[in-house]
Order: C-alpha cells, then sequence, then structure tokens
C-alpha cells in the first residue's frame, strides 16, 4: 500500500470512526431524552391520578348526599330567604394549575379529558357563586330549583368524566398500578369502574325524596 493509499485509508478510516461515534453519541441522548420525559410523563400521571380520584369521589357527595328536588322546591316555598348550604373548595385542584405547561407531554386522550374534567369543575365553582350571591334571593321558585339542578347535573358530568379519566391514566399508565383510594384491586379495572358509575346512579335514585333542608354538596374545584 502506497502513502497516498495509506493516508486515504487514514483519512477514511477517522471520518467513519468520527460519525460512528457522533451516530452512537445521538442514540444515547436521544434514549435519555425519552427516558427522562417518560419519568415525567409517568410522575405527572401518578399526582393527576390521585388528584381528579379525589375530585370525582366527592363530586358523587353532591348527588348521594342532596336532597330531592321536589324537597327543595318545598324548603324554598316555605323561605324565601333560605340559602342551600354547598361546601366547596378550589384547593384540589392546585396540582393541575400548577402543571398546566407540562399537560401537553400527557398522550392525547388523556390531555383531552384533563381539560374536560377540569373545565367541568370550574363551571361548576361558577355556578356555586351564583348561589350564594345576592341575586339568588330573587329568583323564583321555580329559578331557585333550576339553578340547583344545573350544580347536580354539572357535578353528575365531572362525576362521569372523572371516571373516565382515571380509568383512561390506568390504561396508558399500567406499569405504575393506579389505584383508587378506597378500593380493591378487582374494584379499580376500567370496566368495573364503569359498573360502579351505574350502581352508583340507581343509588342516588334511591336516595332521593329521602333527604330535607339544604342542599350539601361537598365538590372540589
Amino acid at each position: 500500500m502506497s502513502d497516498i493509499d495509506t493516508r486515504f485509508f487514514i483519512a477514511f478510516l477517522a471520518s467513519t470512526i468520527g460519525f460512528a461515534i457522533w451516530f452512537i453519541k445521538r442514540l444515547i441522548d436521544e434514549k435519555r431524552a425519552e427516558a427522562k420525559q417518560r419519568a415525567a410523563q409517568e410522575g405527572l400521571g401518578r399526582a393527576l391520578f390521585v388528584e381528579v380520584d379525589f375530585n370525582t369521589t366527592d363530586l358523587g357527595t353532591c348527588e348521594t348526599g342532596s336532597p330531592s328536588l321536589e324537597s327543595l322546591r318545598a324548603a324554598f316555598a316555605d323561605n324565601d330567604n333560605l340559602l342551600p348550604h354547598i361546601t366547596f373548595s378550589r384547593s384540589f385542584s392546585d396540582l393541575y394549575r400548577s402543571h398546566i405547561g407540562n399537560l401537553p407531554t400527557l398522550p392525547d386522550d388523556s390531555l383531552v379529558k384533563t381539560f374536560q374534567f377540569y373545565a367541568l369543575l370550574d363551571k361548576l365553582h361558577a355556578q356555586v357563586e351564583g348561589v350564594t350571591s345576592p341575586s339568588f334571593r330573587t329568583l323564583s321558585v321555580d329559578g331557585k330549583v333550576a339553578a340547583m339542578d344545573l350544580i347536580r347535573s354539572t357535578a353528575r358530568q365531572g362525576r362521569i368524566v372523572g371516571l373516565d379519566l382515571v380509568g383512561e391514566l390506568q390504561r396508558q399508565f399500567p406499569h405504575l398500578k393506579l389505584t383508587r383510594f378506597g378500593l380493591g384491586e378487582e374494584d379499580n379495572s376500567s370496566q368495573n369502574l364503569k359498573r360502579r358509575l351505574i350502581r352508583l346512579d340507581k343509588e342516588t335514585s334511591n336516595l332521593q325524596g329521602k333527604h330535607d333542608g339544604n342542599l350539601i354538596c361537598r365538590a372540589a374545584a
């Protein structure tokens, strides 16, 4: 091999090795970035699951712990100054609000349902503020009952979306073994969550008409 051939071979070998090193380094960097993004996504998914689970459970209380519309109508008719007692807190959306910039890292299905869920909580909060405002007393009995029914309807929508969202997060992150608080492993499957929603609807229907007095709605937003 001549000197020219040797120099050409060395130059070619050096450029090939350089490209191989660059390519391997790029693959390693991409793997590290993917692992970092996946870890952040899983951390957000786990924390979001806990917050949505709590709020979803609390939204169910708005239905099961509330009087029937007939009872409300009678109570409003008896007392023009009656204001329903609705316990309500915004403190349980802190995680969502503090990490809203990171939500796009979630899978698309979870992202859409997350925005839907918290939008319903904001809507519910606004409706509750309307009931506690002085103008509520100026409404007719039918108007007051309609306002309370709207709150219950929004709470139910939020509960449905919330149950769907926690089930979606369980499917998106199966290795995290996300478990709803107070439920066994069998009850935490997505199918059983849907059955539980149907059962809760039946329980709500049975409970309506058994309560008198003010609406007790412990919903978090």
